[in-house]
């Protein structure tokens, strides 16, 4: 009887801690407390949907994609879609400049490059420019291979070939054509401005192909023509601070040291040409914002490369 009574009081105990726990609960919130309870809290994600395209199984998260082909991990969700072009590889953005927010057209440009390993050049003429922010985009069109001063220079599609760059400028061309660099480029800087600046390191004429008089001193005249700047047609200011050098030098530097006549002259040289493209989109508003991002897109639209900052 003794044992069956204390077994008795041992549960009464028991019950009375229970149900003091449960009023205990009720009072403290009950069941709305646990509902409003997050037991496990997990951040805001973006989470791509379905990529058709993906292996359940692949282990390598660099390379995952969301639907619209952007690389999931180690990607923003402000950036556009991608979707890859054939060619994505075969041209690549090196750099973009002229981002802050006060750039004009002409302050900007964008570098892209054909890598050295492409096993044949690439026609980017149908290529566009485009900016995700404005939606503004421009084809870059054709260009000359060898422009010529004071004619109208016919164009053609843009090869790059492997180991190119071309430097695509927003603004207009100076002179009003996109064009390949080359060893004479210099003489067009001297009255016109280019974004970057151009290559001036152009050949002088050599002495034999000076044509002065009989009498006259070929000496003198070649020490005047060597101590010009490179890719300079002398100024007749200029001229005024060599009185001692004769009028048929002067003439002949004035008429001859251009850039048409060094063109002329050296066109034939096998290091004449240059590997540097400068394409014009011809704007005369700029093209990206602060903080976009830059698109290079096929003749289909599909991504080639782009580049965020």
């Amino acid at each position: 009887m003794e044992a069956s009574g204390g077994a008795g009081m041992g549960a009464g105990i028991f019950f009375v801690i229970m149900l003091g726990l449960f009023v205990a609960w009720i009072a403290t919130g009950g069941p709305h407390n646990l509902a409003s309870t997050k037991i496990f809290a997990v951040p805001q994600t973006y989470i791509s949907s379905a990529n058709s395209n993906l292996s359940s199984n692949s282990s390598d998260q660099t390379s995952s994609q969301n639907s619209s082909g952007w690389n999931v991990f180690g990607s923003s969700a402000s950036e556009s879609p991608v979707n890859n072009s054939p060619i994505t590889g075969e041209v690549v953005i090196e750099n973009v400049s002229g981002t802050s927010v006060n750039a004009t057209a002409a302050e900007q440009y964008v570098t892209i490059y054909a890598p050295s390993q492409n096993s044949a050049a690439v026609d980017i003429s149908a290529l566009s420019i485009k900016s995700v922010l404005s939606g503004a985009q421009e084809s870059l069109g054709s260009g000359t291979s060898l422009p010529m001063a004071g004619q109208v220079n016919g164009t053609s599609d843009i090869l790059l070939s492997p180991g190119q760059t071309a430097i695509v400028n927003v603004g207009e061309s100076p002179i009003g054509v996109s064009f390949q660099e080359n060893a004479c480029v210099g003489f067009l800087s001297q009255h016109q401005t280019f974004t970057p600046d151009l290559y001036s390191d152009c050949p002088k004429p050599a002495a034999s192909s000076i044509p002065i008089p009989p009498g006259q001193d070929l000496y003198a005249c070649t020490e005047y023509i060597q101590s010009l700047p490179s890719c300079t047609t002398p100024t007749y200011s200029y001229n005024l601070g060599n009185s001692g050098v004769t009028d048929a030098c002067q003439s002949y530097a004035d008429s001859e040291l251009n850039y048409n006549d060094c063109v002329a002259g050296d066109k034939g040289a096998p290091d004449f040409y240059g590997s540097t493209w400068r394409v014009f989109l011809n704007r005369t508003t700029p093209l990206w914002q602060e903080h976009d991002t830059v698109e290079l897109l096929d003749g289909n639209g599909l991504v080639v490369a782009h580049d965020s900052y």
